[in-house]
């Protein structure tokens, strides 16, 4: 503020503005760190994140530029208790709404503790980043710890609910089935099968949450993995044409040949994860594409980092929503359609294969993306 003219009048109108100035604080002198503190209490909801890189409103020429540089240099001549008085000088330059209040009763004083007047204003800028710094990082390893505490529950309730929920299931679908072959009836019959199918579907859900809680190792081989991603969207095929979605593989360099290493069936299950959630984003008529780049691993240069990347022209997700798309049983379509750890099984197998699985949040189309 002590070199910055503009910055001490937005201040001040933000102040008016606010009513935040009340008689018995414009009958003291005011100071810069008076004006800070203003911002220190406002800033977060006055000031957003991108505003600051914001062009002005009005559309500004260079003349317009050139007048406030003029005024720039002209109030670096002038005392700071002057500065108020002298506001009209900007607005009649930025032209537009002139802000409320009486500038002229604005006492404004400089302060022994005050910095340097002649300090860059982009060195205490850079000072209150580093100190912004740690708290960032404090707060990354605060979220980090929350995930992993999250995800430990998240393990120890799959686990128990999967033993104390599968024996019910399997004596529900014995008895159902034992009762489908003695019974004449044929409506009772299909009733009874439903009954076993509704078992089996459950089951199939707490065999999602067992893989969750305690995944088997991976069957490490080398693999072609052009073979595995045609094999995983062959399975989609039907789907894909009922609904008019064009599906393809596609390979950023002419090395598709060469084999990788992991379990062959766990990285095909997820793809098929990010493929499925791919098709019923988009609903009817759209394009999936699996497009695969081999990078080069730090330690040794040789081409076996391998990157996979499931793109859909869907209707994308938004940062709330890919915030979420990795928490258990977190699912963001309608009840009934499974318990949403389809995203969590994908994880899981590449957090077994030493790599990781991400969501990039857009307007339209969604691209999920799968490392190791």
């Amino acid at each position: 503020m002590c070199v910055d003219p503009a910055l001490v009048l937005a201040t001040l109108a933000h102040q008016f503005a606010a009513c935040d100035f009340t008689r018995a604080q414009l009958s003291h002198p005011l100071t810069l760190f008076d004006l800070a503190d203003f911002w220190c209490r406002q800033g977060s909801t006055l000031w957003r994140t991108t505003d600051w890189l914001a062009c002005p409103s009005t559309h500004a020429t260079d003349s317009t530029f050139t007048g406030f540089d003029r005024l720039d240099h002209y109030f670096q001549t002038l005392p700071l208790s002057r500065w108020p008085g002298q506001a009209e000088s900007w607005w009649a330059e930025a032209g537009g709404h002139r802000p409320e209040g009486d500038f002229s009763k604005v006492r404004l004083m400089s302060s022994d503790d005050q910095p340097e007047a002649s300090r860059s204003a982009h060195e205490v800028i850079a000072r209150l980043i580093d100190r912004c710094e740690p708290n960032e990082r404090l707060a990354s390893y605060a979220s980090a710890s929350v995930d992993r505490i999250k995800s430990e529950l998240a393990h120890s309730l799959a686990y128990g609910l999967s033993h104390e929920i599968n024996n019910p299931l399997a004596n529900i679908s014995t008895r159902a089935q034992s009762l489908a072959r003695v019974i004449d009836e044929p409506s009772q019959r299909q009733s009874l099968l439903r009954i076993v199918d509704q078992t089996s579907r459950a089951h199939a859900m707490i065999a999602d949450l067992m893989f969750y809680a305690n995944p088997p190792e991976p069957k490490w081989q080398s693999f072609d993995l052009k073979d595995c991603l045609n094999r995983t969207l062959s399975g989609f095929t039907d789907e894909a044409q009922r609904c008019s979605i064009a599906t393809s593989v596609l390979f950023d360099s002419d090395e598709e040949a060469q084999p990788v290493h992991g379990d062959v069936e766990m990285i095909g299950e997820a793809v098929a994860v990010l493929v499925r959630n791919a098709i019923e984003a988009i609903g009817i008529d759209g394009v999936v594409q699996v497009r695969v780049t081999r990078s080069e691993h730090r330690n040794n240069n040789t081409n076996n980092g391998c990157r996979i990347r499931v793109c859909d022209s869907g209707p994308g997700l938004t940062p709330e929503q890919a915030a979420r798309a990795f928490d258990p049983y977190y699912s963001g379509r309608e009840a009934g359609r499974g318990l949403g750890l389809g995203l969590c099984r994908a994880q899981r197998i590449m957090e077994l294969h030493g790599g990781s699985v991400s969501i990039e949040p857009a307007l339209a189309g969604c691209v999920a993306t799968l490392v190791w």
